[in-house]
């Protein structure tokens, strides 16, 4: 986990203004990289900048780094570098960026083709005079630009370059935020800054000054059912996992886990105890015993001698960190758990531990949320009897004071459609609160497989893999998810949709092999999910904030702030939840208001 990146000035350099870029480089991404700050200067008027967090090669592998042929700011990991190196080529770091960046010299982006891989780059190609801008297949790591008038610049966060936007509030793509409850690459919260969608890359040509349309190098193989032996499918996900395991044990510091206590992160810690030794596990436990899996992560811990830590926490300890969130994460996602992962991120970070392994991607990648079994019943219940209801409309309206449950009726009794997991503004109310502008029509789909394809290129890089690179980066800790290796989330694509959630079963084949290291009663327990209490907050002590951004909203230009203050009445004084919808709303004007500041 490092901090990227780098100011091409257009017309002549503003020593001034890179001078202050270069000041926000430095501040707002150090804790992405404390171990040590660069600039290189490429041209009179180019210039790359490194967050450093030392995790391979510590000491040696100084970024940005230069050979004869490019210059290269890097944030990631290339896992299988040893493999690729070049035999008649003379390395003189023990380093993977060296050999991305001869990789990229050679090869250009065919390289990336041959790695196992999480990243974000800038790489200047001093022969062809292009700038490439370059994310990883999945979206793990964040990457940022803007392309105006007077400069091309790009970072792993948006707060740098936020001293180049006008910062007017990206109101044409508000439906995605109060939709999924976050912004969807290339969109931010700002009209004039980019993300680079994940598997996809950018180009700058320097002697023309001309950038490229955003271009894909990668893309997950098609959705279909090509595997259907489950025998087969659960020993090919066991030997995927032991091999992205193998790989993201790559570093010259200790590998710790993030152990939860349910499925997916007990799978990863046994597979990973069966690789390595000496191996710690973070934990976090609650005063309420109803949110608490800290048993079983103790369970997992004792089974395959694992050194177990454990923080102790109530909801009361996150209240206070919530402004101080809205600026770690930059590009802001509406989540309220991704204060958990920070708190445990920070107690690893304390025990001086900076790469972790989790188990995000699982739900995902084999259909684990409940989303998927809501539209699954949605499904069967309108093929059923929904198609032949008389008086929906009314039966419908019954419910119009609760959006959620409106929502799953009228998809129970209409063609139901799935527009993502973190739904936060139904669809009828999405239109409600953005009625004076036109919308785009959000992606949607008909059955799990593409729901859940829907997810894995949409929710995981836009939502899951943001705000847990801001929790984990936040605390200078480097997350690696094996879930997420390419080959698996490929081999995924091809399982039969009647296994995924066999039996009404969610999560149907992770759970069947993690029947192979745990007692079935341990894998089929009740999910315990931790919520913080936002939904109290808001009626109690988050009130005052959010009603003082209900009146002198910086949205009320470009939203209905009526269905706002519905909300907020309904929430407060009839006991209905709309708690993501407000919490959504919350954050939104707390990061504008945050990120215009920059100057």
């Amino acid at each position: 986990m490092c901090g990227i990146a780098g100011v091409f000035f257009k017309k002549r350099t503003d020593e001034k203004l890179l001078h202050r870029f270069e000041s926000l480089v430095r501040e707002k991404q150090h804790q992405r990289g404390p171990d040590e700050f660069n600039r290189f200067d490429v041209l009179p008027n180019l210039f790359f900048f490194h967050n450093m967090l030392s995790i391979i090669d510590i000491g040696n592998a100084r970024q940005p780094m230069s050979d004869d042929n490019g210059v290269i700011t890097y944030n990631g990991e290339v896992y299988n570098y040893r493999d690729l190196k070049y035999a008649d080529e003379k390395y003189e770091k023990k380093s993977d960026t060296e050999v991305l960046l001869k990789g990229l010299s050679r090869e250009y982006l065919s390289f990336l083709d041959k790695t196992n891989s999480m990243f974000g780059f800038g790489y200047f190609n001093k022969h062809s005079q292009r700038l490439t801008i370059c994310r990883d297949r999945i979206g793990i790591k964040p990457l940022y630009f803007i392309n105006n008038e007077e400069v091309f610049a790009f970072a792993s966060t948006i707060t740098p370059l936020a001293l180049f936007s006008k910062k007017n509030l990206n109101y044409q793509k508000l439906w995605q935020f109060y939709l999924n409850r976050a912004f969807k690459a290339p969109a931010t919260i700002f009209d004039d800054i980019f993300e680079v969608p994940a598997g996809n890359y950018l180009e700058f040509d320097v002697p023309t000054q001309k950038a490229s349309a955003i271009q894909t190098w990668w893309t997950r193989n098609a959705v279909e059912d090509k595997y259907t032996d489950e025998t087969e499918i659960i020993e090919s996900v066991e030997s995927l996992m032991n091999d992205a395991i193998r790989n993201r044990l790559v570093a010259d510091v200790p590998v710790g886990l993030f152990l939860s206590g349910g499925v997916d992160s007990s799978l990863v810690a046994a597979l990973t105890a069966k690789q390595t030794s000496n191996l710690n596990a973070f934990t976090v436990s609650f005063h309420d015993e109803k949110y608490d899996e800290s048993p079983y992560a103790k369970q997992v811990c004792r089974q395959f001698g694992i050194n177990y830590n454990e923080i102790k926490v109530s909801a009361n300890d996150f209240l206070g960190n919530i402004e101080n969130w809205i600026g770690i994460q930059d590009d802001i996602v509406a989540d309220p758990s991704a204060l958990l992962l920070y708190k445990i991120s920070e107690y690893a970070s304390s025990m001086k531990y900076r790469v972790l392994l989790a188990g995000e991607g699982s739900d995902e990648l084999f259909g684990g949320y409940n989303a998927y079994k809501y539209f699954d019943w949605s499904q069967r219940a309108y093929r059923m009897v929904g198609k032949n209801v008389p008086f929906k409309k009314g039966l419908v309206n019954m419910f119009r004071d609760n959006s959620k449950k409106y929502n799953f009726l009228y998809n129970c009794l209409n063609e139901p459609y799935f527009y993502g997991t973190a739904l936060i503004f139904e669809p009828h109310l999405l239109n409600e609160l953005l009625a004076d502008h036109n919308i785009e029509s959000p992606k949607r789909v008909r059955n799990l497989k593409e729901a859940m394809d829907l997810d894995i290129k949409d929710r995981l890089p836009n939502d899951v893999l943001t705000r847990s690179d801001r929790s984990t980066s936040g605390t200078a800790v480097e997350l690696r998810v094996p879930f997420l290796a390419h080959q698996l989330v490929n081999y995924s694509a091809g399982i039969s949709q009647d296994l995924l959630m066999k039996d009404k079963t969610p999560k149907y084949l992770v759970k069947k092999l993690a029947c192979k290291y745990f007692e079935p009663s341990f894998v089929h327990r009740k999910k315990v999910g931790f919520d913080l209490p936002i939904r109290a907050w808001l009626s109690n002590e988050l009130k005052g904030l959010l009603e003082e951004n209900i009146r002198h909203s910086v949205q009320k230009d470009f939203i209905n702030v009526g269905v706002i203050e519905q909300c907020f009445h309904l929430h407060t004084q009839k006991n209905i939840d709309y708690a993501s919808k407000l919490w959504a709303f919350l954050c939104l004007e707390l990061s504008y208001r945050y990120l215009s500041k920059i100057a």
